[in-house]
């Protein structure tokens, strides 16, 4: 027989707030998915984990950074350096290994001012802008042990590929930069003498 009449063991059951599941769930969503973007956004990046050495050449030009990367590596190619990789969307460009003179690409180990490679950073500046930062540089020696960036150092300024690029780029400046304004030296011109006199 059945008891009816007693108080039960069991507590009520408690009616689940689905409205604040349903309405908490989406930030946490949108939290995570910003998170993801964030992360895939780094991850995908084909710039170098390094940046240019000090004294590399810099310039800006009035170009939007895709355009101004497509720019330089047109450049860069018709001035005969053997570009190899460009990268618009993260303003990348490197060249391969190649020989000075000559400017043709070196297959075996390179090692010597005489085997250099140039490698470009194009960064966005003012608005409107993009900053050039080209860096030419050569293998000092070989070490297995060490990353290959930690044996590269910079050619000297007068290395003929260092101002092969330093050219390059006062062109680019002329046609998309801002034109140079000529300072002021302080000098004025002579003033010119007004006076005249009647002979009686």
């Amino acid at each position: 027989m059945r008891r009816t009449d007693g108080p039960t063991d069991r507590p009520p059951d408690r009616p689940t707030d689905r409205r604040t599941v349903i309405l908490s769930a989406p930030k946490d969503l949108l939290g995570f998915t910003a998170i993801l973007l964030f992360v895939g956004c780094q991850t995908t990046s084909t710039r170098p984990g390094f940046g240019p050495l000090p004294g590399s050449a810099t310039a800006e030009v009035e170009l939007f950074q895709g355009r101004a990367t497509q720019i330089l590596a047109e450049a860069l190619r018709a001035d005969s350096i053997p570009v190899a990789r460009v990268v618009e969307i993260d303003g990348v460009i490197e060249s391969d290994w190649f020989a000075v003179p000559g400017y043709q690409v070196v297959q075996s180990r390179a090692l010597g001012p005489g085997t250099v490679r140039v490698r470009a950073w194009v960064d966005i500046g003012k608005p409107g802008y993009s900053v050039y930062t080209i860096e030419t540089v050569y293998r000092v020696y070989a070490d297995p042990s060490r990353q290959e960036r930690e044996l590269e150092q910079p050619v000297a300024e007068t290395h003929p590929a260092r101002v092969k690029v330093a050219k390059l780029l006062e062109r680019l400046v002329e046609r998309y930069g801002e034109p140079v304004v000529k300072p002021d030296t302080g000098a004025k011109a002579p003033a010119v003498d007004t006076t005249f006199s009647i002979d009686d």
